[in-house]
Parts: C-alpha cells; structure tokens; sequence
C-alpha cells in the first residue's frame, strides 16, 4: 500500500533505502529460484526471454524506487482535486475514489465542465465550432510485441564477422605453452543481415501508411539487423520497377543484389496496382532473388490475395541452408503444373509470401533462419514472370450492381466476427479517419488483427477519400449507416463513447497524436469536424491536451441558483432551492416541477435491495433502479401510502423532473448527510417500473416497486453507485424463484428446493426449484439471453439422463424470443415465465 501524503516513510534511513545487512542473500540466491519459476510458469520462453523479463522486472523495480510512482506525486490541491469528471470516475477504481474533504453548496465552487471532442477531418463537409487540440492517437499495429517475438530467429549472428574480437581462450593456451603473452584474435560474431525494405507507393497502399511505418519501428527496435534502408516503389508506364530512397533520390535495381546472400529484402504491397497483373514487376522480383532471400509481405487477408496481382501458384517450401537465397528453397509443383509444360523445377523461382501476423512471419523467419522442417508458403515465379492462362470466351452475363444493403448483407455474412464487429461501431460516423479507426479497433475489438481492418477498408462498403496531405477518411454512406445501425445496440454506442473518453483521459501524454476539436461556442472559428463526437473530455484532461485553463468553459457559478451532477449538497438546501419536505426518500415539490429522489445503499441493503446502475446497459442504454416508498406492506401507487409512488409514475403527463441525489458522507462536525446530485431521470418509456419481492420491517416477505429510470440530461456515473453485479444476478433469480415458488404452493403443490430423492434412491444436488405434485424440475435464470438458456437447457438434459420421470422446465423473467421458443421445443422442455401477478406456460396446467 503506498505511502499516504504527509505520513512518514515505512523505509530506514535518510535516503528511504535500508542498509545493506552483511549477512544478506547474493543477487544469485534470488536469480536462482526467479529463472526457476520463469520456466514453470512460461516454459516456451528461450535465454533471452528470460533476460528480457529479469531486465524489465529490474527497470520496474528502479523506477518504483525513484518516485516515478503515482503514489510517488505531490497530491493535487484545490478544487480540481476535489472534483472529478465522469471518464476520471471511470478510469479509478473503487478504491481510489476517496475524495478529498467535500465542498458544501452553500459556497461557489469552480465546475469542471466537459467538451464534446470530434475528429478533425480536413476533407469533412461538416464544421464545427471548437478548439483545435490533439487527443491520443492508437496503435496502427495490432500486436507489434508478438510481431517483434515472431521476428526472433532474425537475431542469429553471422559468425565470421568483419571485425577482430580477442580470442582469450587460444591467447591463454598460447602462453601457457609458451610462456609468451602474445594476444589471439579471432572474427568477433556480427548481425546476419542488411535489410531492405521496398514499400510500394500506389494509391491503394496509402490506407497502409500507418500500418506500414509502426511495422518498420518494429523492425528497426528488433536490433536484428546491420543496416536497414526503406525504398519507395513506383512504375513507369510499361510496368516496370522504379527504386528512389528515402531522400527522393533513384535507386539502382542492382543495388538490393547481394554475392554474399547478406542482404535480405522484403516487397510490402498489396497487389492491387494494375503493374501487379503485368509480368515486368514479377520478372523482377525473380532476378534479385536468384541472388538474395527476398519475401513479398502483403497487409490484406490472405483470401483476398486471388484478387489482386498475386494470383499466383502457392506452395509449401522447405528450408536451405540458413540466410541462403530463394533458389536454394525445396518444393513440390502442384499437380496441375507438374502435368502441363515447363514442369522442371529450375523454371520456378519461390518467393515466400507473407501477411502481417505473428503466425506468418514466425514460420518465414524459422524456415530461413533456423532451417524449420515446417516450411512456410510462398508464390511460385515462373520464367516469364506471370503464368499464361488460357482465355475463355465470356459467356458469363453480367449482374445488375448490389444496393448498398445487399454489399453489407454480403459483408457482414462473409467477413469475419471481428472485421463485422468494427464496421457496426464505425456506423454512428458520417465520416471518420483511419486514426479513429484505430482507436476503435484498440479498445472497442481488440482481438481484431491488421487483416479484420483490411477487410473492412476493401469491403466496398465504405467510401475511401484521400486528401492532398496523403491523409485517408472513410465516408459512411447513407443507406450502408442506416443497414449497419440495425446491428449496433444502443448500449454498445454507450459502451464505445466511454471507453473512448476513458482512453484519452489516461493517455494524454501519449506520442500519437489524433486531430480532434473541442467543441465550445467560445472558440474563435469553426473546423471542418465529423458532426458525431467520439468522447467526452473534462477540463482537466483538456487542460492536459493543450487547451488553455484560462478557458471560458470553467466558470464560478452562483450555486444558490443551480446544480451540477456529482455536485454535494445537503436535503435543507435542495429544500430552498426546489421546494419540498425535508425528508422522505420521494420529495414531490409543491413550488417548482421537480420530484427530489434521495437514496441511501446502507439503508436499502438492510432490506435487501440496491439503489443504483444496472452493471451492464441495455438495448436503450443506461439504466438506474430505484426502490418505491413503503416499509410495511406491499408498495402501491394508490392512498397517501401510494401517493409518492404515483407522482413518479406520472411524472412526465404532470411535467415534472425526476432528481436522484445519493448519500455520500457526513458535514463535518454534525450527523447531517451530504447528498451527491446524480442528475436528471425519466421513466423508461416502455417498462416504467417491475415488481419484485422483499422483506419488509417485520421481516415479512412482501410487493415492493422497482422504477426504471434512464437518464434525460447530464449525469455523473460514479461506480460506487453500480448495483455489484453478483448482487443483481443473484437477486434476479432468487427472486423469481420465489415467485414461482409461492405461485406454486397457493395452487396446493408441494415445492423442494436444492435437492430432490429420486425412485431408485440417488438423489439431484443444487437443483433451482422442484414441484414433488407434477414432478417438474425447474431451472431458474435471470435472463432471456440465448448463452443462459443454452447452459440451462444442457443442465436439464443432464438430469433427464438421471431420471426419465422428470418433467423439466426452464423459467425466464419474460417471454423470450420465436428462436428461444423453437430451440426449448426442440429439447422438449417446457417454458414458464411470469405475466402480472401470475405465470404462464403450458405445464402449469397440469
């Protein structure tokens, strides 16, 4: 636990190391075990591996001990300390959220308020009005660090070095034989390889841009080779290669040929240029790697590669001798040019082919480096460059063009989950950069590979635009938007705005940097900007991004007249501010429209409910639950008993507000509490409130009212006020188990629970609820969600095995869907769920 602000330290000494004990353990008596437990726990890691992990460990530890710590910092003082923004809330964990000594109402306080952030788009059609600042920008390559470990085999050294390096062993034998200190040198060990990188300049290889150049970071950081040169690749008008340096400079083509076999080069290309189709390029390629190891990376998915120009023969290759060039790479012909003419083997040239996954570039790298009997695949370059193929006439009738919906049916029934899964989260965008493209990916699906993005940009479904600074944007047609927002949930775009916002909260002093506009009436012009904001950022985090502190957006507001969600208060100055009584948990206010809400965990968990957020959002978003008015008794909307009740349910038709403030501590030095304002509610509209069973003051068992609340203007989401979402699954069930149970037993039928004694005399563990009068086993879940059904379906097939006798059911909160349905009839399990009062399904009538 970090040392408090203030507290001494737990370590000895001025310096907040302790002394060194000379009895202490050697560096070695704790190296020993730590590479022991390394191996155990992670047995495919190699020497350096293991190195690499003890260096970190080292690093980590140093830096700890330096203070670079957040613990380590000066605490921040004054108002912005005490207050926090909705991402801020997020980012911390429960544990941190520890505020500092509240500020009351009665006193101004200085309100952080947030800005809307937009992606900065030079080619929009849209503007907005803002300040221009640079947000964090996400990695362009997805998994560089197992790129980087797939890369390893590269490492191995060239043993005959050009430089000396002292032979201590043959200079020691030496002079013991001689008696004459005479030094022996020996070829000191050097890298393998100069690499040469030719990345290809078409227009349909600037999307790769980014990609490309995380991808030679990641390359120049491996330290596995001598030198390495990026060419940019064009072509004349008849196809043919042309080389220029990074200086602009031309580059002779027999500058990449190597006598030695120690120049590596790699072609980076999609193939989608019209040179590709053409045999000069490939003719080419052929020639260097007569005398060179050569490889042709291609950044799109491999079942794509048949579209492009790299429609050519693929094998398996077999290693040569380590670093050896392409011709020395064994092979099979296939059968189809194993029958036909030109079936010698020196008439085809491999070039081993690769794509941007650690699995791809392992194989490659272990297959020439360390002679892997694995292989890995490659194209077959023939004599005359490309293959001739035979031409058919075209009796094929061409087909009308797809409407957009039919391209992204198309899209979403071929491609794959995660390559389906980005583009449905780039739907609320008109238009959107491959930066935010990125970012999505990275915190949105961040199993998705550089071939899921390859797949969405070639899918024909988005619009490429490409600006004069070489910068590319993705435009979002209509009809594709309206197709793909069918596929994205509500609770989903919710669940995108805040991982983003929380992404660039603990990211600002990033080196990426992403254009973005705060979007403020004070700024003095307007940018062109996607319409649709990506995140949130709070004056704090925009503070840290550059924009001024000085900025109108924090304003000292009279606090006698307004409130802010996550704001402190007390009930006696809501009660001047709004009207109302002074306690009550439901206020309706006689002077102004508002109804107050306050709620207390301590006092709701004693009767076994939670106030506060559901844990996951739904279809419609976020949703707040709040437990009726009433302590003995069923809750009610009718009498004075029901009548706060029934001044929230009819809130809106009478025009009122719904305000929630939530308890949150103690004004110092009296029993008053302080009320933290959560924000503004409504009733959601197609299920405003449920019922649910709970004890009341006497401990009775009895109706209590449960309203669903979502959010109609700023709200502050602090996690401490999340129902624990055991707490709410748990509750769920035990509470429509209870239900059933007692729908059961009015109806005269004996109810079991947890166990049941079956004929032959073994019995059924841990079962929801049995009825012993119609013997029907039931299995109870909180949710009609297909995953939850499917488990409980295979429970009750499981205890059907057990006992043919039984009769099974499974119980759901409401009617599921026609899918459900059909899937439960299938397995001839009956379906029970509650409608009012009562519980509908076909076996309860027996």
């Amino acid at each position: 636990m970090p040392d408090q602000p203030g507290t001494p330290s737990r370590s000895s000494g001025h310096d907040g190391a302790a002394p060194a004990s000379p009895n202490a353990p050697s560096e070695a008596t704790f190296l020993d075990p730590a590479v022991s437990a390394l191996h155990r726990s992670a047995p495919h890691l190699d020497a350096t591996g293991i190195a690499e992990v003890l260096w970190l460990a080292a690093r980590m530890g140093a830096s700890s001990a330096s203070g670079d710590t957040p613990s380590a910092q000066a605490p921040q003082q004054g108002s912005e300390a005490a207050s926090s923004s909705v991402e801020d809330a997020a980012v911390d964990s429960p544990a941190q959220l520890k505020a500092p000594p509240p500020t009351p109402l009665t006193s101004p306080v200085s309100i952080p308020v947030g800005r809307t952030l937009h992606e900065r788009l030079p080619g929009a059609d849209t503007t907005v009005r803002g300040h221009a600042v640079s947000t964090p920008r996400a990695a362009a390559l997805p998994g560089a660090l197992e790129l980087s470990q797939a890369l390893r085999p590269w490492k191995k050294l060239w043993r005959a070095g050009r430089r000396k390096a002292l032979d201590v062993t043959a200079t020691v034998d030496s002079y013991a034989q001689s008696g004459e200190l005479i030094p022996f040198f020996t070829a000191a060990p050097e890298r393998w390889f100069d690499l040469d990188l030719l990345v290809d300049q078409s227009p349909s290889m600037q999307i790769w841009g980014e990609t490309i150049d995380a991808f030679i970071k990641v390359l120049d950081q491996l330290g596995a080779f001598r030198t390495l040169r990026v060419h940019r690749l064009t072509f004349t008008d008849d196809s043919r290669i042309e080389l220029y340096n990074q200086q602009g400079q031309p580059t002779s083509a027999g500058e990449l040929r190597s006598p030695n076999s120690r120049r590596l080069v790699v072609m980076i290309s999609d193939c989608a240029a019209r040179a590709w189709r053409e045999p000069a390029p490939w003719q080419q390629l052929r020639e260097w790697s007569q005398n060179t190891p050569l490889a042709f990376l291609n950044p799109l998915p491999t079942k794509l590669w048949r579209r492009t120009g790299l429609s050519l023969p693929m094998v398996r290759v077999c290693p040569g001798p380590p670093g050896a060039n392409n011709s020395t790479l064994s092979f099979e012909l296939p059968p189809l040019l194993s029958s036909g003419k030109n079936t010698a083997q020196d008439t085809w040239v491999p070039i081993p082919v690769l794509s941007l996954s650690p699995n791809s570039l392992n194989r490659w790298s272990r297959t020439v480096m360390l002679g892997s009997p694995v292989g890995c695949a490659a194209a077959l370059i023939p004599r005359t460059g490309r293959v001739t193929r035979r031409s058919h006439p075209n009796t094929v009738t061409r087909r009308p063009p797809k409407s957009a919906r039919e391209r992204v049916d198309d899209f979403l029934r071929t491609s794959s989950p995660e390559a389906g899964q980005l583009a449905v989260l780039c739907s609320p965008f008109d238009r959107l950069g491959l930066g935010l493209l990125h970012l999505v990916r990275q915190e949105l699906v961040p199993q998705a590979s550089t071939e899921d993005v390859a797949e969405v940009l070639t899918s024909g479904v988005f619009a490429l635009d490409t600006d004069q600074s070489g910068s590319v944007e993705l435009t979002v047609p209509q009809p594709v938007q309206a197709r793909l927002r069918e596929e994205l949930a509500e609770h989903e775009l919710w669940k995108m705005h805040r991982s983003l916002s929380r992404y660039i909260a603990s990211h600002t002093n990033g080196q990426g940097r992403l254009a973005a506009v705060a979007r403020g009436a004070d700024a003095p012009e307007d940018l062109p900007a996607a319409l649709t904001p990506f995140g949130h950022a709070s004056q704090r985090t925009l503070e840290l991004l550059g924009l001024s502190a000085s900025s109108p957006e924090t304003a000292v507001q009279d606090s006698s007249t307004t409130i802010i969600p996550g704001q402190l208060t007390t009930r006696a100055d809501m009660k001047r501010l709004f009207g109302g009584g002074p306690q009550g948990g439901i206020i309706p206010s006689s002077t102004t429209p508002n109804i107050l809400i306050y709620s207390d965990h301590t006092a709701g968990q004693r009767y076994g409910y939670y106030d506060g957020w559901l844990p996951e959002d739904d279809a419609h978003g976020s949703l707040f639950e709040y437990t009726g008015a009433g302590t003995l008794g069923d809750q009610t909307f009718s009498g004075q008993k029901g009548a706060n009740n029934k001044a929230i349910l009819q809130h809106a038709e009478r025009g009122r507000a719904l305000r929630i403030f939530m308890a949150d501590g103690k004004v110092p030095g009296s029993g008053t509490k302080y009320q933290r304002y959560v924000g503004e509610f409504t009733l959601d509209a197609t299920r405003p409130y449920i019922t649910r069973q709970a004890p009341d003051d006497n401990g009775e068992l009895r109706n209590v009212i449960v309203f669903r609340l979502r959010p109609s203007g700023d709200v502050v989401r602090d996690p401490r006020d999340e129902i624990p979402p055991a707490a709410a699954v748990v509750r769920e069930t035990a509470l429509l188990d209870d239900r059933l149970a007692a729908y059961l037993q009015q109806r005269g039928h004996t109810v079991q629970r947890n166990r049941v004694e079956l004929e032959d005399g073994s019995s059924l563990e841990e079962i929801d609820l049995y009825d012993a009068t119609d013997q029907v086993l039931y299995d109870v879940k909180h949710s009609t969600q297909r995953e939850l059904v499917t488990k409980a379906v295979e429970r009750l097939l499981g205890f059907r095995d057990r006992s043919r006798s039984l009769n099974l059911a499974i119980v759901l909160p409401s009617e599921p869907s026609d899918a459900v349905k059909q899937y439960l009839r299938v397995h001839a399990i009956a379906l029970v769920y509650p409608d009012g009062d009562a519980f509908v399904g076909d076996i309860l009538g027996k």
